[in-house]
């Protein structure tokens, strides 16, 4: 039909996107499934309402503060604070102490 309806040269890429579909339908297994659940989960996802966890929202001061004591009240006791002088030494005894020479 599409070849009556566009000819040969312009319905040669219709026609070979309806052959490769034909043919994927017949023959092509993924997963040991048939392809049209793989085609109609693809359409289902392209239909579904999706969100969007990037967009921004305003967060009040109050909801800020929470946020922080959260984030104090679950590190350890124990991390060690690496001050600037500190931070020079130790890049310093690194740079120093190569041990490939």
């Amino acid at each position: 039909m599409l070849y009556r309806i566009l000819g040969l040269y312009i319905g040669f890429i219709p026609i070979a996107l309806v052959a490769s579909l034909s043919l994927a339908l017949t023959f092509y297994k993924p997963n040991n499934k048939p392809f049209v659940y793989m085609l109609e989960a693809g359409i289902q996802y392209l239909m579904q309402d999706k969100m969007y966890i990037w967009k921004r929202r305003e967060i009040t001061a109050n909801e800020k503060r929470k946020v922080q004591a959260k984030a104090k009240a679950n590190l350890p006791n124990h991390v060690a604070r690496l001050t600037g002088s500190k931070l020079r030494d130790l890049a310093w005894s690194l740079d120093v102490l190569d041990l490939k020479k």
